[in-house]
């Protein structure tokens, strides 16, 4: 690995062009994958399946993104009965959006309880690298 230049304009250069290469290589990827889907044995039932390049073997997850509607999961819990539909499912709380999470803790009487209701740290700083022609 190379040694960093500590000039703050150079390190953003640099930055700049690692993060094309990645992002370009990450499309390839994408590809690739997709194109060696068809390819890939999978038992009947299983979710993982298996295919043997000459250098690598490969193990792939198929995975199943769900979203529930919480209309009709609360008309169901009403119909089961809270006994039976919380064998199965449990309660999500979570605000409506930040902007009336805030409002709410700032004007309402309710506005302490609901800090102590929550925790929160720093996430990573997220950062778009955009080409100097573009801006």
């Amino acid at each position: 690995m190379p040694e960093l230049v500590r000039d703050p304009a150079s390190m953003a250069d640099r930055a700049g062009v690692l993060y094309s290469e990645i992002a370009e290589r990450e499309t390839e990827m994408k590809a690739v994958k997709e194109a060696l889907v068809p390819y890939v044995e999978f038992r009947d039932g299983c979710a993982t399946g298996h295919l043997t390049g000459r250098r690598f073997a490969v193990k792939v997850l198929r995975k199943e993104n769900v979203k529930w509607d919480q209309g009709k999961l609360d008309a169901l819990r009403r119909d089961m009965g809270d006994e039976a539909f919380f064998r199965v499912f449990r309660w999500s709380f979570e605000p409506v959006s930040k902007k009336t999470l805030d409002a709410v803790i700032e004007f309402s009487e309710h506005g302490p309880r609901i800090r102590e209701a929550f925790t929160s740290r720093p996430g990573s700083p997220q950062f778009t690298f955009l080409p100097l022609e573009d801006c």
